[in-house]
């Protein structure tokens, strides 16, 4: 049997480590990540939908907050989280730095951890682009290959 071949995202950065970055598209934009696992996979395109919002260089992880989330699939779980961080940027305020995530062992669609970030201060963390929603449009989460595309409604 031949191994499948991971599938290949939109402007991946050369190299083998873990790693984040956004596209264009048409109308929105997107965000995919690359890392060994799919904890790690999570936390990448926690990271990449940050940079999207703002400079996430300038966000400090004063102060944490836990989280649970839970989907259908793991695309459901992937639209679930993502959407879990938008919520504290529009409805509390709240940015993350960075995110640890712990998916269940058993491969179900469920995720924990922590974020790390602070309040949002428009001085300091100006919004670069609004984005309204995470779609399940084109989603891409592979736990297999340990890659990920999102598209985002902005």
């Amino acid at each position: 049997m031949v191994p499948e071949e991971p599938p290949v995202l939109p402007d991946e950065p050369p190299g083998p480590g873990p790693a984040h970055w956004s596209f264009g598209t048409t109308a929105d934009v997107g965000i995919a990540a690359r890392a060994g696992d799919g904890s790690r996979l999570l936390s990448e395109l926690a990271e990449a939908l940050v940079e999207v919002i703002t400079d996430r260089d300038r966000v400090r992880p004063r102060e944490s907050r836990p989280f649970r989330v839970e989907g259908l699939t793991d695309e459901g779980l992937v639209v679930a989280f993502l959407g879990e961080l938008l919520y504290w940027l529009d409805q509390s305020g709240w940015v993350p730095h960075h995110v640890e995530v712990h998916l269940d062992p058993e491969g179900t669609p469920v995720a924990w951890g922590r974020a790390f970030g602070e309040a949002l201060d428009p001085a300091r963390h100006p919004v670069k682009v609004g984005v309204k929603a995470v779609t399940l449009h084109g989603l891409v989460f592979d736990r297999a290959s340990g890659r990920a595309s999102v598209i985002l409604d902005i």
